[in-house]
Protein backbone atom coordinates (compact mmCIF):
# COMPACT_ATOMS: atom_id res chain seq x y z
CA UNK A 1 0.00 0.00 0.00
CA UNK A 2 1.55 3.11 -1.28
CA UNK A 3 1.41 5.83 2.13
CA UNK A 4 0.60 9.34 0.16
CA UNK A 5 2.48 12.46 1.96
CA UNK A 6 0.43 15.37 3.02
CA UNK A 7 1.57 18.61 0.45
CA UNK A 8 3.32 21.46 2.95
CA UNK A 9 2.32 24.86 2.44
CA UNK A 10 4.96 26.84 0.50
CA UNK A 11 7.01 28.60 3.62
CA UNK A 12 6.04 32.80 3.34
CA UNK A 13 9.18 34.95 2.88
CA UNK A 14 9.13 37.36 5.79
CA UNK A 15 7.74 40.91 4.46
CA UNK A 16 11.05 43.59 4.99
CA UNK A 17 9.37 46.80 6.43
CA UNK A 18 11.35 49.32 3.75
CA UNK A 19 11.16 52.48 5.33
CA UNK A 20 12.50 54.57 2.85
CA UNK A 21 9.98 53.30 0.29
CA UNK A 22 6.91 53.94 2.85
CA UNK A 23 8.50 57.53 2.98
CA UNK A 24 8.61 58.30 -0.65
CA UNK A 25 4.85 56.93 -0.47
CA UNK A 26 4.22 59.22 2.01
CA UNK A 27 5.75 62.37 0.24
CA UNK A 28 4.41 61.03 -3.71
CA UNK A 29 0.54 60.42 -2.15
CA UNK A 30 -1.79 61.80 -4.60
CA UNK A 31 -4.02 64.19 -2.13
CA UNK A 32 -7.62 63.12 -2.66
CA UNK A 33 -10.43 65.92 -4.06
CA UNK A 34 -14.09 65.93 -5.09
CA UNK A 35 -13.76 68.18 -7.79
CA UNK A 36 -17.04 67.37 -9.51
CA UNK A 37 -19.13 67.50 -5.97
CA UNK A 38 -17.49 71.17 -5.51
CA UNK A 39 -18.65 72.47 -8.78
CA UNK A 40 -22.16 71.42 -8.32
CA UNK A 41 -22.05 72.72 -4.91
CA UNK A 42 -20.85 75.96 -5.80
CA UNK A 43 -23.70 76.43 -8.72
CA UNK A 44 -26.50 74.88 -6.46
CA UNK A 45 -25.82 78.20 -3.98
CA UNK A 46 -26.19 80.59 -7.04
CA UNK A 47 -29.60 78.32 -7.71
CA UNK A 48 -31.17 77.52 -4.91
CA UNK A 49 -31.09 79.72 -1.19
CA UNK A 50 -32.50 76.81 0.72
CA UNK A 51 -29.37 75.02 -0.35
CA UNK A 52 -27.05 77.91 -0.04
CA UNK A 53 -28.10 78.22 3.61
CA UNK A 54 -26.81 74.57 4.21
CA UNK A 55 -23.63 74.85 1.78
CA UNK A 56 -22.48 78.22 3.65
CA UNK A 57 -23.13 76.21 7.12
CA UNK A 58 -21.29 73.52 6.67
CA UNK A 59 -18.21 74.20 4.29
CA UNK A 60 -15.24 76.54 4.76
CA UNK A 61 -13.05 77.82 1.98
CA UNK A 62 -10.79 75.05 3.23
CA UNK A 63 -12.73 72.57 2.07
CA UNK A 64 -11.91 73.19 -1.44
CA UNK A 65 -9.11 71.99 -3.32
CA UNK A 66 -8.15 74.67 -5.20
CA UNK A 67 -6.65 78.12 -4.15
CA UNK A 68 -9.21 79.71 -6.70
CA UNK A 69 -12.31 77.75 -5.54
CA UNK A 70 -11.26 78.85 -1.82
CA UNK A 71 -11.78 82.90 -2.56
CA UNK A 72 -14.71 82.19 -5.07
CA UNK A 73 -16.28 79.85 -1.97
CA UNK A 74 -15.51 82.56 0.44
CA UNK A 75 -16.70 85.74 -1.35
CA UNK A 76 -20.13 84.05 -1.94
CA UNK A 77 -20.45 83.12 1.56
CA UNK A 78 -19.57 86.59 2.69
CA UNK A 79 -22.42 87.65 0.38
CA UNK A 80 -24.69 85.23 1.79
CA UNK A 81 -24.01 86.41 5.23
CA UNK A 82 -24.29 90.08 4.36
CA UNK A 83 -27.76 89.06 3.13
CA UNK A 84 -26.54 90.23 -0.56
CA UNK A 85 -27.67 88.51 -3.65
CA UNK A 86 -25.29 85.82 -4.91
CA UNK A 87 -25.33 88.05 -8.51
CA UNK A 88 -22.12 86.88 -11.02
CA UNK A 89 -21.31 90.41 -11.88
CA UNK A 90 -21.48 91.75 -7.74
CA UNK A 91 -19.30 88.17 -6.93
CA UNK A 92 -16.76 89.05 -9.84
CA UNK A 93 -16.23 92.28 -8.81
CA UNK A 94 -15.55 90.97 -5.37
CA UNK A 95 -13.39 88.52 -6.42
CA UNK A 96 -11.38 90.65 -8.75
CA UNK A 97 -9.69 91.87 -5.48
CA UNK A 98 -7.56 88.63 -5.32
CA UNK A 99 -7.46 87.86 -9.11
CA UNK A 100 -4.94 89.19 -11.52
CA UNK A 101 -7.58 90.90 -13.66
CA UNK A 102 -11.30 91.20 -13.60
CA UNK A 103 -11.94 89.10 -16.43
CA UNK A 104 -10.07 86.58 -14.71
CA UNK A 105 -12.72 86.56 -12.17
CA UNK A 106 -15.59 86.85 -14.93
CA UNK A 107 -14.42 83.64 -15.99
CA UNK A 108 -13.86 81.77 -12.86
CA UNK A 109 -17.40 82.45 -12.16
CA UNK A 110 -19.37 82.16 -15.43
CA UNK A 111 -16.94 78.48 -15.72
CA UNK A 112 -19.16 77.84 -12.35
CA UNK A 113 -22.60 79.14 -13.91
CA UNK A 114 -22.05 76.56 -16.71
CA UNK A 115 -19.94 73.31 -14.67
CA UNK A 116 -21.27 69.78 -14.77
CA UNK A 117 -25.10 69.05 -15.69
CA UNK A 118 -26.99 69.89 -12.60
CA UNK A 119 -31.12 68.37 -13.70
CA UNK A 120 -33.44 70.67 -12.34
CA UNK A 121 -34.79 67.40 -10.21
CA UNK A 122 -32.00 68.19 -8.28
CA UNK A 123 -32.09 71.76 -7.17
CA UNK A 124 -35.08 70.59 -4.92
CA UNK A 125 -33.67 67.11 -3.56
CA UNK A 126 -31.86 67.79 0.13
CA UNK A 127 -30.47 64.04 -0.08
CA UNK A 128 -28.74 65.10 -3.73
CA UNK A 129 -27.16 68.10 -1.64
CA UNK A 130 -26.25 66.03 1.49
CA UNK A 131 -24.13 62.86 -0.35
CA UNK A 132 -22.22 66.36 -2.21
CA UNK A 133 -21.47 67.74 0.92
CA UNK A 134 -20.33 64.37 2.30
CA UNK A 135 -18.22 63.83 -0.49
CA UNK A 136 -16.72 67.00 -0.52
CA UNK A 137 -15.96 66.98 3.16
CA UNK A 138 -14.35 63.37 3.85
CA UNK A 139 -12.04 64.76 0.54
CA UNK A 140 -11.13 67.64 2.93
CA UNK A 141 -10.59 65.17 5.73
CA UNK A 142 -8.74 62.92 3.91
CA UNK A 143 -6.34 65.71 2.73
CA UNK A 144 -5.87 66.74 5.93
CA UNK A 145 -4.86 63.76 7.46
CA UNK A 146 -2.14 63.37 4.63
CA UNK A 147 -0.56 66.95 5.02
CA UNK A 148 -0.82 65.96 8.85
CA UNK A 149 1.35 62.42 8.50
CA UNK A 150 3.61 64.42 5.86
CA UNK A 151 4.59 67.12 7.98
CA UNK A 152 5.14 65.02 11.21
CA UNK A 153 7.02 62.74 8.82
CA UNK A 154 9.44 65.52 7.72
CA UNK A 155 9.96 67.04 10.97
CA UNK A 156 10.86 63.74 12.43
CA UNK A 157 13.25 62.69 9.77
CA UNK A 158 15.01 66.12 9.97
CA UNK A 159 14.59 66.02 13.42
CA UNK A 160 13.69 69.58 14.17
CA UNK A 161 11.13 68.38 16.55
CA UNK A 162 11.18 66.27 19.99
CA UNK A 163 9.54 63.36 20.86
CA UNK A 164 6.91 65.46 22.78
CA UNK A 165 6.34 68.25 20.57
CA UNK A 166 5.51 65.50 17.90
CA UNK A 167 2.71 64.19 20.21
CA UNK A 168 1.28 67.71 20.73
CA UNK A 169 1.45 68.00 16.75
CA UNK A 170 -0.90 64.59 16.02
CA UNK A 171 -2.81 65.65 19.19
CA UNK A 172 -3.89 69.31 17.68
CA UNK A 173 -4.04 67.54 14.61
CA UNK A 174 -6.67 64.95 15.50
CA UNK A 175 -8.60 67.55 17.28
CA UNK A 176 -8.92 69.57 14.06
CA UNK A 177 -10.36 66.25 12.56
CA UNK A 178 -13.07 65.67 15.15
CA UNK A 179 -14.53 69.27 13.74
CA UNK A 180 -14.64 68.16 10.14
CA UNK A 181 -18.08 67.10 9.06
CA UNK A 182 -21.70 67.65 9.18
CA UNK A 183 -23.24 68.90 11.68
CA UNK A 184 -26.02 67.41 13.22
CA UNK A 185 -29.91 68.21 12.11
CA UNK A 186 -31.88 71.00 13.66
CA UNK A 187 -35.27 70.11 15.41
CA UNK A 188 -38.51 72.35 14.18
CA UNK A 189 -40.73 74.42 16.65
CA UNK A 190 -43.84 72.53 16.38
CA UNK A 191 -41.74 69.00 17.30
CA UNK A 192 -40.04 70.61 20.28
CA UNK A 193 -43.54 72.38 21.48
CA UNK A 194 -44.95 68.78 21.34
CA UNK A 195 -42.23 67.84 23.57
CA UNK A 196 -43.55 67.84 27.93
CA UNK A 197 -40.74 69.30 28.68
CA UNK A 198 -41.52 72.63 26.54
CA UNK A 199 -43.93 73.27 28.93
CA UNK A 200 -42.70 72.71 32.30
CA UNK A 201 -39.54 74.15 34.23
CA UNK A 202 -39.17 70.87 35.84
CA UNK A 203 -35.96 68.41 34.70
CA UNK A 204 -34.88 65.32 34.89
CA UNK A 205 -31.81 63.13 35.42
CA UNK A 206 -30.43 65.85 38.16
CA UNK A 207 -27.65 64.32 40.65
CA UNK A 208 -28.55 65.87 44.03
CA UNK A 209 -25.33 66.99 45.43
CA UNK A 210 -26.23 66.04 48.98
CA UNK A 211 -25.97 69.79 50.45
CA UNK A 212 -29.83 70.43 51.19
CA UNK A 213 -29.58 74.37 51.06
CA UNK A 214 -27.56 74.17 47.64
CA UNK A 215 -30.27 71.34 46.25
CA UNK A 216 -33.15 73.91 46.91
CA UNK A 217 -31.35 76.43 44.79
CA UNK A 218 -30.10 74.32 41.94
CA UNK A 219 -32.77 73.83 39.08
CA UNK A 220 -34.36 70.40 38.98
CA UNK A 221 -32.89 69.54 42.51
CA UNK A 222 -29.23 69.12 42.20
CA UNK A 223 -26.35 68.95 38.99
CA UNK A 224 -27.92 68.86 35.63
CA UNK A 225 -26.61 66.21 32.24
CA UNK A 226 -23.66 68.26 31.06
CA UNK A 227 -23.33 71.23 33.37
CA UNK A 228 -19.88 72.69 33.62
CA UNK A 229 -19.91 74.08 37.49
CA UNK A 230 -17.48 76.41 38.48
CA UNK A 231 -16.41 76.56 41.99
CA UNK A 232 -14.31 79.64 43.41
CA UNK A 233 -12.58 80.64 46.28
CA UNK A 234 -9.44 82.02 47.53
CA UNK A 235 -6.53 79.70 48.49
CA UNK A 236 -6.81 77.19 51.07
CA UNK A 237 -10.69 78.66 51.79
CA UNK A 238 -12.02 75.43 51.25
CA UNK A 239 -13.04 75.12 47.44
CA UNK A 240 -11.54 71.33 46.96
CA UNK A 241 -12.79 70.39 49.99
CA UNK A 242 -16.33 71.44 48.95
CA UNK A 243 -16.24 69.83 45.71
CA UNK A 244 -14.91 66.82 47.39
CA UNK A 245 -17.94 66.75 49.23
CA UNK A 246 -20.38 67.13 46.50
CA UNK A 247 -19.04 64.18 44.60
CA UNK A 248 -18.73 61.88 47.34
CA UNK A 249 -22.64 62.66 48.33
CA UNK A 250 -23.67 61.93 45.22
CA UNK A 251 -22.03 58.50 45.87
CA UNK A 252 -23.18 57.82 48.56
CA UNK A 253 -26.66 58.79 48.19
CA UNK A 254 -27.20 56.65 45.09
CA UNK A 255 -24.92 53.60 46.16
CA UNK A 256 -28.03 52.67 49.00
CA UNK A 257 -30.99 50.53 46.88
CA UNK A 258 -29.69 51.78 43.95
CA UNK A 259 -29.31 49.12 40.71
CA UNK A 260 -26.96 51.58 38.48
CA UNK A 261 -24.61 53.05 41.01
CA UNK A 262 -23.02 56.04 39.57
CA UNK A 263 -19.85 56.64 38.59
CA UNK A 264 -17.35 59.56 39.00
CA UNK A 265 -13.81 60.24 38.16
CA UNK A 266 -11.87 62.89 40.70
CA UNK A 267 -8.98 64.61 38.83
CA UNK A 268 -6.88 65.32 42.14
CA UNK A 269 -3.99 67.52 40.49
CA UNK A 270 -2.91 69.12 43.42
CA UNK A 271 -2.86 66.04 45.64
CA UNK A 272 -2.40 62.46 46.22
CA UNK A 273 -5.18 59.95 45.73
CA UNK A 274 -4.38 58.62 49.12
CA UNK A 275 -5.03 62.41 50.24
CA UNK A 276 -8.07 62.57 48.59
CA UNK A 277 -10.08 59.48 49.87
CA UNK A 278 -8.05 60.37 53.78
CA UNK A 279 -9.98 63.63 53.55
CA UNK A 280 -13.53 62.12 52.71
CA UNK A 281 -12.98 59.50 54.83
CA UNK A 282 -12.09 61.84 57.50
CA UNK A 283 -14.78 64.40 57.01
CA UNK A 284 -18.32 61.75 56.49
CA UNK A 285 -16.92 60.24 59.65
CA UNK A 286 -16.28 63.36 61.63
CA UNK A 287 -12.60 62.40 62.48
CA UNK A 288 -9.74 64.77 63.69
CA UNK A 289 -6.48 65.50 61.96
CA UNK A 290 -5.19 64.56 64.88
CA UNK A 291 -6.18 60.84 64.83
CA UNK A 292 -5.94 60.49 61.16
CA UNK A 293 -2.31 61.95 61.50
CA UNK A 294 -1.72 59.09 64.41
CA UNK A 295 -3.55 56.63 62.80
CA UNK A 296 -5.45 55.29 66.21
CA UNK A 297 -8.90 56.16 67.19
CA UNK A 298 -10.92 57.13 69.96
CA UNK A 299 -13.80 54.24 70.54
CA UNK A 300 -16.29 56.60 69.27
CA UNK A 301 -14.26 57.77 66.16
CA UNK A 302 -13.47 53.76 65.35
CA UNK A 303 -16.94 53.04 65.49
CA UNK A 304 -17.61 56.03 63.09
CA UNK A 305 -14.98 55.25 61.09
CA UNK A 306 -16.14 51.06 60.33
CA UNK A 307 -19.75 52.45 59.76
CA UNK A 308 -18.33 55.05 56.83
CA UNK A 309 -16.22 52.32 55.46
CA UNK A 310 -18.69 49.48 55.20
CA UNK A 311 -20.73 52.30 53.52
CA UNK A 312 -17.90 53.15 51.14
CA UNK A 313 -17.65 49.63 49.46
CA UNK A 314 -20.59 50.16 47.29
CA UNK A 315 -18.72 53.80 45.79
CA UNK A 316 -17.28 53.67 42.45
CA UNK A 317 -15.50 56.44 42.67
CA UNK A 318 -12.34 56.71 40.00
CA UNK A 319 -9.56 59.03 41.11
CA UNK A 320 -6.13 60.22 39.22
CA UNK A 321 -3.40 61.99 40.91
CA UNK A 322 -1.13 62.60 38.15
CA UNK A 323 0.15 66.29 37.11
CA UNK A 324 0.69 68.17 34.33
CA UNK A 325 -1.81 66.64 32.07
CA UNK A 326 -3.59 68.51 29.29
CA UNK A 327 -7.65 68.09 28.57
CA UNK A 328 -6.82 65.57 26.20
CA UNK A 329 -5.40 62.96 28.76
CA UNK A 330 -8.48 63.93 30.93
CA UNK A 331 -10.88 62.97 27.79
CA UNK A 332 -9.07 60.00 27.45
CA UNK A 333 -8.91 58.33 30.80
CA UNK A 334 -12.50 58.57 31.11
CA UNK A 335 -12.86 57.19 28.00
CA UNK A 336 -11.50 54.44 29.87
CA UNK A 337 -13.39 54.58 32.85
CA UNK A 338 -16.85 54.62 30.68
CA UNK A 339 -15.69 51.75 29.07
CA UNK A 340 -14.72 50.17 32.39
CA UNK A 341 -18.36 50.63 34.03
CA UNK A 342 -20.01 51.08 31.01
CA UNK A 343 -21.30 54.57 32.00
CA UNK A 344 -20.18 57.41 33.60
CA UNK A 345 -22.56 60.26 35.67
CA UNK A 346 -19.96 63.16 37.03
CA UNK A 347 -16.36 64.76 37.13
CA UNK A 348 -14.39 66.71 39.24
CA UNK A 349 -11.26 68.36 38.22
CA UNK A 350 -8.76 69.73 41.13
CA UNK A 351 -8.57 72.48 39.44
CA UNK A 352 -8.58 74.63 36.54
CA UNK A 353 -5.65 76.37 36.57
CA UNK A 354 -3.53 73.18 37.61
CA UNK A 355 -4.40 71.55 33.64
CA UNK A 356 -1.69 71.78 31.20
CA UNK A 357 -3.25 73.57 27.89
CA UNK A 358 -2.46 72.90 24.68
CA UNK A 359 -1.14 76.25 23.68
CA UNK A 360 1.85 76.31 25.64
CA UNK A 361 3.53 79.65 24.30
CA UNK A 362 0.29 82.11 24.48
CA UNK A 363 -0.91 84.58 26.75
CA UNK A 364 -2.77 82.83 29.62
CA UNK A 365 -5.73 84.21 28.67
CA UNK A 366 -6.16 82.72 25.74
CA UNK A 367 -5.01 79.79 27.42
CA UNK A 368 -8.13 79.75 30.17
CA UNK A 369 -10.35 80.21 26.77
CA UNK A 370 -9.20 77.51 25.79
CA UNK A 371 -9.48 74.74 28.79
CA UNK A 372 -13.31 76.07 29.25
CA UNK A 373 -14.28 75.95 26.33
CA UNK A 374 -13.16 71.97 25.87
CA UNK A 375 -14.55 71.76 29.80
CA UNK A 376 -17.89 72.89 28.01
CA UNK A 377 -17.51 70.52 25.19
CA UNK A 378 -16.72 67.72 26.77
CA UNK A 379 -19.67 68.15 29.31
CA UNK A 380 -22.14 69.14 26.63
CA UNK A 381 -20.67 66.21 24.65
CA UNK A 382 -20.58 63.21 27.74
CA UNK A 383 -23.94 64.67 29.13
CA UNK A 384 -22.35 64.91 32.44
CA UNK A 385 -21.90 67.76 34.88
CA UNK A 386 -18.19 68.88 35.19
CA UNK A 387 -17.20 69.95 38.24
CA UNK A 388 -13.89 72.73 38.15
CA UNK A 389 -12.71 74.29 41.13
CA UNK A 390 -11.05 78.02 40.24
CA UNK A 391 -8.91 80.04 42.20
CA UNK A 392 -10.38 83.99 43.12
CA UNK A 393 -8.70 87.00 42.78
CA UNK A 394 -7.61 88.60 45.56
CA UNK A 395 -9.92 90.26 48.17
CA UNK A 396 -11.10 93.86 46.48
CA UNK A 397 -12.66 96.77 48.76
CA UNK A 398 -15.85 98.83 47.84
CA UNK A 399 -15.78 102.35 47.58
CA UNK A 400 -16.04 102.84 51.31
CA UNK A 401 -12.92 100.64 52.08
CA UNK A 402 -14.52 98.27 53.33
CA UNK A 403 -14.69 94.54 52.22
CA UNK A 404 -17.06 93.66 49.60
CA UNK A 405 -18.67 90.42 48.08
CA UNK A 406 -16.95 88.40 45.18
CA UNK A 407 -18.37 88.56 41.83
CA UNK A 408 -18.25 86.62 38.61
CA UNK A 409 -16.09 88.69 37.30
CA UNK A 410 -13.23 88.32 40.37
CA UNK A 411 -12.81 84.94 38.59
CA UNK A 412 -9.35 84.64 37.04
CA UNK A 413 -9.86 84.81 33.55
CA UNK A 414 -13.74 85.65 34.38
CA UNK A 415 -14.36 85.99 30.34
CA UNK A 416 -13.98 82.81 29.61
CA UNK A 417 -15.36 81.38 32.90
CA UNK A 418 -18.77 84.04 32.48
CA UNK A 419 -19.25 82.83 29.03
CA UNK A 420 -18.92 78.74 29.78
CA UNK A 421 -20.25 78.62 32.79
CA UNK A 422 -23.64 77.00 33.41
CA UNK A 423 -23.61 77.42 37.42
CA UNK A 424 -20.97 79.52 39.52
CA UNK A 425 -20.31 78.82 43.18
CA UNK A 426 -18.55 81.28 45.12
CA UNK A 427 -17.24 80.57 49.11
CA UNK A 428 -16.80 84.13 50.21
CA UNK A 429 -14.81 85.45 52.81
CA UNK A 430 -15.80 84.77 56.13
CA UNK A 431 -16.49 87.60 59.05
CA UNK A 432 -14.41 85.84 61.60
CA UNK A 433 -13.07 82.44 62.94
CA UNK A 434 -12.64 80.50 66.18
CA UNK A 435 -11.05 77.79 67.57
CA UNK A 436 -13.70 75.58 66.11
CA UNK A 437 -14.03 77.14 62.85
CA UNK A 438 -16.02 79.82 60.60
CA UNK A 439 -18.84 80.61 59.21
CA UNK A 440 -18.91 81.41 55.19
CA UNK A 441 -21.57 82.03 52.69
CA UNK A 442 -21.65 80.63 49.81
CA UNK A 443 -23.20 82.31 46.77
CA UNK A 444 -24.75 80.72 43.69
CA UNK A 445 -23.63 83.85 41.08
CA UNK A 446 -24.98 82.14 38.38
CA UNK A 447 -27.65 79.62 37.10
CA UNK A 448 -28.19 79.11 33.49
CA UNK A 449 -32.20 78.68 33.43
CA UNK A 450 -32.49 79.00 36.85
CA UNK A 451 -32.78 81.61 39.75
CA UNK A 452 -29.76 82.70 41.57
CA UNK A 453 -29.02 82.79 45.62
CA UNK A 454 -26.96 82.04 48.57
CA UNK A 455 -26.76 80.04 51.62
CA UNK A 456 -24.99 79.85 54.73
CA UNK A 457 -22.00 76.59 55.49
CA UNK A 458 -20.02 76.50 59.25
CA UNK A 459 -15.96 74.54 58.28
CA UNK A 460 -15.37 72.34 61.09
CA UNK A 461 -11.77 72.69 61.43
CA UNK A 462 -11.49 70.04 63.97
CA UNK A 463 -11.80 67.45 60.93
CA UNK A 464 -11.65 69.65 57.96
CA UNK A 465 -14.99 69.83 56.19
CA UNK A 466 -17.99 71.84 55.91
CA UNK A 467 -21.31 71.36 57.69
CA UNK A 468 -24.68 73.02 56.67
CA UNK A 469 -26.61 75.67 58.09
CA UNK A 470 -30.36 75.13 58.00
CA UNK A 471 -32.46 76.92 56.82
CA UNK A 472 -29.97 79.65 55.69
CA UNK A 473 -31.38 79.84 52.09
CA UNK A 474 -31.71 83.35 50.64
CA UNK A 475 -33.11 83.41 46.68
CA UNK A 476 -31.62 86.70 44.71
CA UNK A 477 -28.21 88.05 45.37
CA UNK A 478 -27.50 90.88 48.10
CA UNK A 479 -24.57 93.09 48.49
CA UNK A 480 -23.25 96.52 47.80
CA UNK A 481 -22.64 96.51 43.92
CA UNK A 482 -19.03 96.33 42.41
CA UNK A 483 -17.71 100.45 42.04
CA UNK A 484 -16.23 101.40 38.91
CA UNK A 485 -12.30 100.62 39.14
CA UNK A 486 -10.32 104.19 39.54
CA UNK A 487 -7.63 105.38 37.87
CA UNK A 488 -3.83 102.74 38.76
CA UNK A 489 -2.74 105.13 41.66
CA UNK A 490 -6.00 104.45 43.54
CA UNK A 491 -6.47 102.71 46.52
CA UNK A 492 -9.50 100.94 45.24
CA UNK A 493 -7.99 97.54 44.82
CA UNK A 494 -5.20 95.21 45.93
CA UNK A 495 -2.72 94.21 43.68
CA UNK A 496 -3.57 90.69 41.79
CA UNK A 497 -1.99 87.38 43.08
CA UNK A 498 -0.35 85.18 40.29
Amino acid sequence: MVQLEEPQAPALKPVEWDEMDANRRLREVRLPKAERQEGELIKLAFLNEDAARMIFEILKPWHFYEPDRQKLFKVMASFFRQGRALEPIGISDALAEDMPDRFAAARLVNDFLGYGAVLPIFHNDPEVWVSWLEAVVLAAAKRFLIKAAQKVNTQTLDGDLALDEILVELKTNLQKIENIGLRKQSTDWLTLLDHPESHTAQVSGALPTGLANLDRLLRGGGLLPGDLVFVGARTSRGKSTLCLQMLTNVADNYSRGQQRPPVAALFALEAKDKAAVRRALGIRAQLSYASLQRGTFEPEEEQRRRAELRKQTGWKIEVLDKRGISFLDIQRECRAIKQKHGHLDIVCIDYLNLIKPENKRGPRQEQLEELTGTAKTFAGDENIPVILPVQIKRQALDSNGNRRKFGLDDFRGSGSIEQDADKCLIIQEPDGQSLAGYQVEVTLAKQREGQVGSFLMFFNKTFGGFEEVPDSVVFGLTGEPKPKPKKKHGPLYQEEEF
